[in-house]
C-alpha cells in the first residue's frame, strides 16, 4: 500500500453493515443469551459465549472509532430505562448501544465490582435480545410471497447505505 493511503482498521458509525454481518452478531447474542438463561452471573465473562459476542460487535463493525462515548453511554442508559422504544430504534442507535457495551467490557466494569456490568444488566433487562431480534435478518422472500419480499424491504431501511 503506497504511503499516501491511509487504511482505517477500526469502521466508522456510517460504515454500512450487511446483513450477514448482522446475523452472525445476532447468533453470538443468541448464544450469549442461553449462557445467561443457564449460568447466571457465575463466571459469566469467563465463557467462550462471551469472547465470541465481543469479538463479533468488533468484526462485524458495531464497534466504530468515531462513536463518543458520553453518546453512546445516553443511548444505552436510555434504552435500559425505556426498553419499548428499541424496537423503532434507528441502527445508529442500535450500533451506539452494542458499541458502548463492548467498550465498556473492554475498559472497565460499568461500574460493577465482578465485572460484565454494562452487558450483564443489558441482558437482564432484555434489551441486548431485543437488539438481537432487530438486527436479525428474516430469510431471503420466495418469489410471489409478498410477506417475505415487504420484510427485506423492511431491513433495508434498517441497514445504512
Amino acid at each position: 500500500m503506497p504511503n499516501s493511503e491511509k487504511m482505517e482498521l477500526v469502521p466508522s458509525i456510517t460504515d454500512p453493515v450487511t446483513l450477514s454481518q448482522c446475523w452472525f452478531l445476532a447468533n453470538r447474542i443468541d448464544e450469549l443469551n442461553s449462557l445467561f438463561a443457564k449460568s447466571g452471573r457465575a463466571d459469566f465473562a469467563f465463557q467462550p459465549e462471551y469472547f465470541r459476542f465481543l469479538e463479533a460487535a468488533n468484526v462485524c463493525g458495531f464497534v466504530c472509532n468515531d462513536i463518543y462515548p458520553q453518546d453512546a453511554k445516553a443511548v444505552y442508559d436510555h434504552f435500559l430505562t425505556n426498553i419499548d422504544e428499541v424496537t423503532n430504534a434507528e441502527f445508529s442507535e442500535l450500533k451506539r448501544t452494542i458499541h458502548f457495551i463492548v467498550r465498556s467490557e473492554h475498559w472497565g466494569s460499568a461500574g460493577e465490582e465482578i465485572g460484565s456490568g454494562a452487558l450483564f444488566k443489558s441482558l437482564e433487562v432484555g434489551l441486548l435480545q431485543i437488539i438481537g431480534k432487530r438486527i436479525n435478518p428474516p430469510p431471503k422472500p420466495h418469489e410471489g410471497n409478498q410477506l417475505d419480499e415487504d420484510l427485506w424491504q423492511q431491513m433495508d431501511l434498517l441497514l445504512p447505505k
